[in-house]
């Protein structure tokens, strides 16, 4: 199962400042971090969605960091991908 998306990781600080993560409202509980979605499959999502340009924070509370891993265990990172797998 995959999200249907191409992104692209946040850790240059020019794509930072483009996306504006740095400005942005956000619960304090979440990182300012995240991946910036550049193709989006017209198949699999509703066009109000996910667009390309959006930025993804986080998914189910969990934060997304700049290249695009999530927290496993202690001192493990997954790819968020594996996160989007556990729902189905």
């Amino acid at each position: 199962v995959t999200l249907g998306i191409t992104w692209a990781p946040l850790e240059n600080r020019n794509l930072r400042d483009f996306v504006g993560i740095e400005v942005c409202e956000m619960p304090d509980t979440l990182q300012r971090s995240g991946v910036m979605v550049c193709k989006v499959d017209k198949t699999r999502h509703e066009e109000a969605t996910l667009e390309t340009g959006d930025t993804l924070l986080a998914i189910d509370g969990i934060s997304i960091a700049d290249d695009g891993t999530i927290p496993f265990r202690v001192m493990e990172r997954l790819a968020f991908a594996n996160l989007i797998s556990q729902k189905f």
